[in-house]
């Protein structure tokens, strides 16, 4: 899923183990939490087919995000290429473009 992801810049995404597991309702306690003063069977049966109680626990506290940025524009790698070459031999970007204008007019 992660290297077919379709989104556009910045793209996220988030991922967590899980592992399923599930438990009966404690349909006493939910009787008396709801003041329900019916035929205990028939109230057991009906809490047990209508009600669910749903608990997300994380068990690592660790969060795998991977995030794609981008890193530069076109006008950021001209300038970074300007001051490379500046740095390396005291070249700087104008006269590069000088070079390429002067070889089209000779």
């Amino acid at each position: 899923f992660i290297n077919s992801c379709s989104c556009k810049f910045p793209c996220n995404y988030y991922n967590y183990k899980t592992s399923p597991s599930f438990a009966k309702l404690h349909t006493k306690n939910k009787i008396r939490r709801l003041n329900l003063k019916e035929n205990y069977d028939d109230l057991k049966v009906d809490i047990e087919a209508n009600y669910a109680i749903i608990n997300f626990f994380i068990k690592e506290r660790e969060i795998l995000i991977k995030r794609q940025v981008t890193v530069g524009s076109t006008a950021n790698i001209y300038s970074d290429i300007g001051n490379t070459l500046s740095l390396l031999l005291g070249l700087g970007m104008i006269n590069l473009i000088l070079l390429k204008f002067s070889s089209l007019l000779l």
